[in-house]
């Protein structure tokens, strides 16, 4: 009884927020978006088709993998523009925390048979960082990785060359953006040989950056790899 009421009121002094718009309060057992968010939400059909679906088709011919699955479809002016904005610009560390988890538990509740025993997020500069304060995928990866019970470094993968924004770079300008900007840390190199390893994106647009970080990964002596995201841009 005492736990019931603790309970509540940790729920009225800290509601759980709406992960579409931070603005409404939703109850525990609602999930993680309010009944307005939830009706416009486009979720991926990714997790039933794993090796089937529009992120595979991004990465063919480029990368191979084991599966590749977004949760989101982003788009422009939709409601995961926005929700991927407060979570990146607006520091709601909160959105990518929650996406992580629902990302997870999609993993183990899925089609998906082969799950990964090292998750590693697409690295940001260490100057940029700094500046930031946090690494968007890292948060996202770090949640996948409690809820599927594989390793999790942001050590391993890192980048070692600041580079220019992305947005507006087509696919061919965005590899050359990227080219010989990552590296694998010894620690890393040890420790993804023969493991199946899921690289972490916020939001995919061309691929350019998981293609990158896939070859690199791959070369160093991955099984294989699978990767997982956010949002995909649609």
């Amino acid at each position: 009884m005492i736990k019931k009421i603790l309970h509540q009121i940790s729920n009225t002094i800290f509601p759980k927020m709406c992960i579409g718009c931070m603005e409404r309060s939703i109850p525990n057992d609602q999930g993680h978006f309010c009944v307005y968010c939830l009706s416009e939400i486009p979720f991926t059909d990714h997790f039933s088709s794993p090796n089937k679906n529009l992120m595979c088709e991004r990465l063919y011919g480029r990368l191979p993998v084991n599966f590749a699955v977004a949760l989101l479809y982003f788009s422009e002016g939709n409601i995961v523009q926005n929700m991927m904005h407060l979570f990146k610009y607006k520091s709601e560390i909160y959105i990518g925390q929650q996406l992580g988890e629902i990302i997870g538990s999609r993993i183990m509740e899925g089609t998906i048979t082969s799950i990964p025993e090292i998750v590693l997020p697409v690295p940001m500069h260490a100057q940029k960082k700094l500046v930031k304060g946090f690494n968007q995928s890292a948060i996202i990866a770090q949640r996948i990785a409690e809820s599927t019970g594989a390793k999790y470094s942001d050590d391993f993968l890192i980048k070692i060359i600041p580079t220019s924004s992305q947005t507006s770079k087509n696919k061919i300008e965005r590899m050359d953006n990227l080219r010989h900007t990552f590296a694998i840390s010894p620690e890393g190199i040890e420790a993804i040989k023969d493991k199946h390893v899921l690289i972490v994106d916020d939001t995919v647009t061309t691929g350019a950056t998981v293609e990158a970080c896939g070859k690199l990964i791959l070369k160093n002596g991955a099984k294989e790899i699978s990767v997982a995201c956010a949002a995909l841009a649609y």
